[in-house]
């Protein structure tokens, strides 16, 4: 999940006694917000900024060349495991 997903619904989770008892949550996400609760989730890291820039790139592209082809963004990622 991104860390709007986990935002709203870690204290729903916390609350209820599912995490991390029960459930196990691997976000995606720039770092930070994972690193200001607790327990902190593992999260895979990215940068959000390289994102961004790819996908305006692929809808400037769409806009100048009306070109419909599907685009694959890759980008590297790394799972950072927690460790509370």
């Amino acid at each position: 999940m991104s860390d709007e997903l986990l935002s709203e619904s870690y204290p729903v989770m916390v609350k209820h006694k599912l995490y991390p008892e029960k459930l196990k949550i691997v976000s995606i996400s720039d770092g930070s917000f994972p690193n200001k609760i607790y327990p902190n989730p593992d999260y895979f890291l990215h940068s959000a900024f390289t994102l961004g820039t790819q996908a305006a790139e692929c809808l400037i592209d769409y806009i100048k060349n009306k070109d419909k082809a599907v685009h694959h963004i890759k980008m590297d990622t790394h799972l950072k495991v927690a460790k509370n």
